[in-house]
């Protein structure tokens, strides 16, 4: 304010000054003595003002300034004695600190930020470390090639933390879980790793699926609280192919008969996620696989992946890309990466793939090593069936009479049900321990009908006849659009 009223009085003055000169030049006033050393004394007065102004105002802020910069460490409290200057320097001085204000809010605001994505970057790979350390050496198994299996796990921690795992529980008994814990947290992943170290416990001291999952469950709801962990569990008998199964709050798996090359929802129902509710009866499905049959397992990671119409993968993409797989990969590795890619184009640009752990279960029971074999429904298969039940009997000492007649039931029974296969007919051949008794087992897929009854001819008829008279036990059995004849033959 006093600044701006000297340069308005100095202005004053050199008007006042331009007046006299311009009216003497005109020759309308005379500069008299008087006017001269007044204006003189004037003009002396406000310059010395100024000079006084310009010293307190401008000079002796400035020396403060430098004097407050040069000892800033030193002084008690520099920044407010700065912003107290008067004049312009103070005010220069509140714009610089505003201005500095500023500068640490959004420093301070781009440290939090790269600290909270260095936490994030960690905290991800740790996540990604513990679900990894988590997942199953390959078994080794060169000498045979009962089955094939693979799994892939994609982006842990995103959304949830997920593993698959495959053991053998006895030589002949494979395992396999797949299981995921909601939660992003290193604590998700510890309670993760810790439920597929109590099943696997479980599942090596408890006599059967159902109890070592039910004991597994009580364990887990005393240790995790409010997590819960969604799991498959399953065992497949490499002999008989009998897949067993609990499903705690997974997806459907989906399975492919070999002579289909469609997959298609196990929709049996699911019951709840382990670790809510100490008391659960989980009990087991059981399936019976055939030569050649795979499944798919995966975690809700898939069912999250949506398209821009909000479609879910699992139900709409999923058996699509399986389907299409069967043409563009053979290994179960293959067919998993392929899977994956598809669940990427499904989701494309809109957001990242949420994590999801799959895996792929091929059955591949060798037919020499096994009492059993996998034949084509047609007749001209019969030679490859009398060779392989001539194996057996010759190995289980059942040979003369009574395997001329076994032969001939068996070959007749084939034959019937070949009259009603669509695919693939498989014959187990079980010799009793004392050789006293054979029991043979057709099974595939024959429509749910019963070949020792729809029989639509004589020579049906006539061997059916023949079977019902020589064979001790006969019995139809029909579930899950797999079709079984069991029959017995007793030696004389």
């Amino acid at each position: 304010m006093g600044f701006g009223l000297y340069l308005l009085f100095q202005g004053l003055i050199a008007l006042s000054i331009l007046g006299i000169v311009l009216d003497y030049v005109t020759g309308q006033r005379a500069i008299t003595t008087g006017i001269l050393v007044g204006t003189m004394v004037l003009a002396a007065a406000y310059l010395a003002f100024g000079v006084w102004y310009l010293w307190r105002r401008l000079y002796r802020p400035l020396q403060r300034l430098e004097y407050l910069s040069e000892r800033w460490t030193e002084l008690k409290d520099p920044a407010a004695e700065a912003l107290s200057l008067p004049g312009v320097i103070g005010g220069v001085a509140k714009s610089v600190g505003k201005r500095m204000a500023e500068l640490d809010k959004r420093s301070d605001d781009l440290q939090k930020s790269d600290t909270a994505r260095t936490e994030a970057h960690i905290r991800a790979g740790l996540l990604a470390d513990i679900c990894r350390a988590a997942l199953p050496p390959i078994p080794a198994r060169p000498e045979t090639a009962d089955f094939a299996v693979s799994g892939i796990v994609e982006s842990p921690g995103r959304s949830a933390c997920c593993l698959y795992d495959y053991f053998f529980l006895r030589p002949e008994l494979l395992c396999v879980i797949l299981g995921e814990v909601p939660g992003e947290d290193i604590a998700d992943a510890l309670f993760l790793t810790s439920a597929q170290t109590t099943l696997r416990n479980r599942l090596r001291t408890d006599a059967s699926l159902e109890e070592a999952v039910n004991n597994a469950n009580a364990q887990l709801y005393d240790l995790g609280g409010r997590r819960s962990f969604r799991a498959f569990i399953a065992t497949l008998d490499l002999k008989s192919g009998r897949f067993l199964y609990v499903n705690a709050g997974a997806p459907h798996p989906l399975m492919m008969r070999r002579n289909q090359e469609r997959y298609a929802l196990l929709e049996y129902p699911a019951y709840d996620a382990m670790g809510l509710i100490q008391r659960v009866s989980y009990r087991p499905v059981e399936v019976r696989l055939r030569q050649g049959d795979r499944l798919f397992l995966g975690t809700s990671g898939l069912r999250e992946a949506k398209n821009k119409a909000g479609a879910a993968f699992y139900e709409q993409g999923l058996r699509m890309a399986l389907n299409r797989s069967v043409k563009h990969a053979d290994a179960p590795s293959e067919i998993l990466r392929y899977v994956t890619d598809e669940a990427a184009a499904w989701v494309g640009g809109l957001s990242p793939l949420p994590g999801f752990s799959a895996l792929l279960l091929e059955y591949l029971r060798s037919r020499t090593d096994a009492p059993s074999c996998d034949l084509p429904g047609v007749p001209e298969s019969v030679p490859e069936l009398t060779e392989f039940l001539r194996k057996q009997c010759q190995e289980n000492g059942v040979e003369g009479k009574n395997y001329t007649r076994l032969s001939v039931i068996v070959e007749e029974l084939f034959t019937l049900c070949c009259r009603h296969s669509n695919g693939f007919i498989r014959t187990e051949c079980a010799v009793a321990p004392n050789g006293d008794s054979v029991n043979i087992r057709m099974s595939g897929d024959m429509g749910g009908r019963n070949p020792l009854e729809n029989t639509d001819g004589m020579a049906a008829e006539n061997a059916a006849e023949f079977i019902f008279a020589y064979a001790d036990y006969t019995q139809f059995h029909s579930e899950n659009g797999e079709d079984s004849v069991v029959m017995a033959y007793f030696m004389e």
